[in-house]
């Protein structure tokens, strides 16, 4: 995978993060390091910040 990373907005409520990313809260604390993820944006989730799926629901 090339260091582009690229954010795809999803009609179902998913903001896709595809690329080398990490995650940070606003102390600087490192939450996670990935090449892939799923961010919710419809507010339903369970696991705040990333989609766990629950807008199929």
């Amino acid at each position: 995978m090339s260091d582009k990373v690229i954010i795809i907005k999803k009609n179902n409520g998913q903001i896709s993060v595809l690329g080398p990313v990490e995650i940070q809260d606003e102390n600087g604390t490192v939450l996670a390091t990935k090449t892939r993820c799923n961010f919710c944006s419809c507010g339903k989730t369970q696991d705040p910040l990333f989609c766990d799926g629950s807008h199929n629901k």
